[in-house]
C-alpha cells in the first residue's frame, strides 16, 4: 500500500502505508496479477504455499488462473472475504504508457454495507480514476 485514504464510518478496515498482503487473496493483489502473462503468473507462484485466510480464500493456481481471467474480462477484481472475513474489496488496474500493469487502485467495504448499487458505484469510480491516473502514465487504450 503506498496510500489510504479513511472512511468517515465507525466500522474501518485495518491497513497500513508500507504494509503488504498475500496477492493472490486480495482484490488489489489480482488486480496486479491479472496483468502478468500465464507463464510469468506460475513461475511467480511455483514454490509460493497459498494460505487460506478465510473459508473464501483462493488456494491453488488453477483456482487463480480462473480468477485473473473473470479479472480480464471484466476489467476488476474483487475480494470477497478472502483476506479477512466480513471485507468486500473491488480493485481495478493502472496502465503505463506501454499498456503493462504497474499498479491498482481499490475501495473496501465492509460486507455488511455492501449491495448492488454500492458495488457498481464502487467500480465506476474505480474505473474513472484508474483510467485518469492511466492517462497521466501514458496509456491510451480504453
Amino acid at each position: 500500500y503506498v496510500a489510504k485514504v479513511e472512511a468517515n464510518h465507525h466500522l474501518k478496515l485495518v491497513s497500513e502505508v508500507g504494509s503488504r498482503l498475500p496477492a493472490h487473496a486480495t482484490g488489489l493483489g489480482k488486480a496486479l496479477l491479472a496483468g502478468l502473462s500465464p507463464e510469468e503468473l506460475r513461475r511467480r507462484f511455483e514454490n509460493v504455499e497459498m494460505f487460506a485466510y478465510t473459508e473464501n480464500t483462493i488456494t491453488n493456481i488453477a483456482e487463480l488462473e480462473e480468477s485473473l481471467n473473470v479479472v480480464c474480462r471484466q476489467g476488476y477484481a474483487v475480494d470477497e472475504s478472502e483476506f479477512t472475513k466480513g471485507v468486500y474489496c473491488v480493485a481495478v488496474p493502472i496502465r503505463d504508457v506501454s499498456g503493462e500493469v504497474v499498479a491498482a487502485i481499490s475501495s473496501s467495504v465492509p460486507d455488511a454495507r455492501i449491495d448492488g448499487a454500492l458495488r457498481r458505484k464502487m467500480v465506476e469510480i474505480l474505473r474513472d480514476n484508474a483510467r485518469q491516473l492511466s492517462e497521466i502514465l501514458g496509456y491510451q487504450g480504453s
